[in-house]
């Protein structure tokens, strides 16, 4: 069976042009949590974020031309990623907030989490 998205929107697929996972099911759910930034409260105008810059892992080949896999990103309400993408710039942002990818590593985490959870509760 081909691993694409119509055949299961949960799984998503590697795409063979930009050779990196996709998946709109992924991205979804991470727009769904509350802001990453700690204290910020928003949940309404969360975005899934694409880490940006060359320190990260997976993320070089992609030098900010082209956006990295699905699975890298945080999620970021509208205040936080318009100041990281216009205002600041990454560097600086991660200066104020801290790394981009240990964001998404507790993201990866949260979600893991919650599949846990709503496994038990079945």
């Amino acid at each position: 069976m081909e691993n694409n998205e119509e055949h299961n929107p949960y799984l998503g697929h590697i795409s063979q042009k930009a050779r990196k996972w996709i998946s709109k099911a992924y991205l979804k759910a991470v727009s769904e949590l509350p802001c990453s930034i700690p204290g910020c409260g928003h949940s309404d105008t969360v975005v899934a974020h694409h880490i940006k810059g060359n320190e990260y892992p997976d993320a070089m080949r992609y030098h900010g031309k082209i956006k990295p896999p699905d699975d890298m990103v945080l999620p970021l309400c509208f205040d936080h990623h318009h100041e990281l993408h216009d205002i600041l710039g990454y560097r600086k942002w991660e200066e104020k907030y801290g790394h981009q990818w240990d964001y998404v590593r507790y993201t990866q985490l949260n979600l893991a989490l919650l599949l846990v959870k709503l496994q038990k509760n079945t």
